[in-house]
């Protein structure tokens, strides 16, 4: 599709320039790749939207599941949350909050919490 192209391209443009790229790759290398792969979805790349959907899919589990549990409150953080929550069930969307600070904030709260401030 469009979308292998396009990485193939971005990673070396050959497979064993792939092998090189993924071997010592990281979480956050391939989130280079998002801006990516979303742009082809958008356009209907059949590979690009099952990747989206089925990431989607795996956060509306999370968000049922922690439902379940009697989370008091959802929200999405990182910047492929908000762009993921289009491909998500309409349901989603009515009970998520927003974030009252960012990561590094939620965490500073929870380090005070355990060590009892």
């Amino acid at each position: 599709t469009d979308l292998t192209r396009a990485v193939m391209a971005t990673l070396g443009g050959d497979p064993p320039a792939v092998v090189a790229w993924v071997g010592p790759a990281r979480p956050g290398d391939y989130g280079t790749l998002a801006p990516l792969v979303l742009d082809h979805a958008r356009k209907g790349d059949v590979v690009a939207e099952r990747l989206v959907r089925e990431q989607a899919d795996y956060l509306v589990m999370h968000i049922r599941r922690l439902l379940e549990l009697g989370a008091p409150a959802i929200c999405l953080m990182g910047g492929l949350g908000p762009v993921l929550l289009d491909w998500m069930a309409p349901w989603v969307r009515g009970v998520l909050t927003a974030p009252k600070g960012d990561a590094m904030a939620g965490g500073v709260l929870l380090a005070m919490r355990a060590g009892g401030a």
